[in-house]
């Protein structure tokens, strides 16, 4: 066995699951203690790594939490286009967006203090604050693009499938905002997220009776 041409795989493979630690690590820390009171001795200290493991990933605390949000970002928009692509039901589809995301934060309510909790404002000019808002962009965009193959095949009433987007993304937003301040989601989510489904399948068909 040519153990060297093995050696840059295992390598890669640490650095990747120390990435990962430490980005857990942040993200419990900042979901706590907010950004500001945050230093990175804290999040060091969490994940059990010396700080100066974490600087080598990350040159500021800054750089860690945006990278943090590119991260978690990154994956529910993954979670959410993986249970889209298992049908080619549009209502089925719209059921998989809202539940993909409502349940990628629930597994995970760090998510929500960094989403909707204390933001910072330092380095949102940065090259990586640039790619979470086109992250969010391409997400919104693709999203679009559904809906537009709904009313396309006769499923969905015609209109801007944009608006469809920024209406329905607002209000699975009020929901997560109001888990935030309620300090995690209520015992009924799931009827809340059932609500949210119903309601906006019953605003955008053209046949509000084949929702159910």
């Amino acid at each position: 066995m040519n153990t060297a041409s093995a050696s840059p795989p295992r390598r890669l493979r640490e650095r990747q699951r120390k990435l990962e630690n430490l980005l857990d690590a942040a993200g419990e820390v900042f979901a706590k203690k907010g950004f500001h009171n945050t230093s990175m001795e804290d999040i060091a200290a969490a994940a059990e790594y010396a700080t100066g493991t974490l600087y080598r990933y990350f040159p500021s605390k800054e750089a860690l939490y945006v990278g943090l949000l590119e991260s978690r970002y990154a994956a529910v928009i993954a979670e959410v286009k993986s249970r889209v692509a298992q049908t080619d039901n549009p209502l089925d589809g719209l059921r998989a967006v809202i539940s993909a995301q409502v349940d990628s934060m629930r597994r995970d309510l760090s998510i929500l203090q960094i989403f909707f909790g204390e933001r910072m404002e330092a380095g949102s000019k940065s090259d990586r604050w640039a790619h979470i808002e086109s992250l969010h962009q391409e997400f919104h965009e693709w999203l679009a693009e559904g809906f537009a193959r709904g009313q396309l095949a006769g499923v969905f009433l015609p209109g801007d499938p944009k608006l469809y987007v920024m209406a329905i993304q607002g209000m699975l937003s009020a929901l997560l905002r109001d888990w935030v301040k309620s300090s995690g989601p209520t015992a009924d989510i799931e009827q809340q997220k059932n609500f949210l489904i119903e309601f906006s399948l019953r605003a955008i068909c053209v046949n509000p009776t084949q929702t159910s």
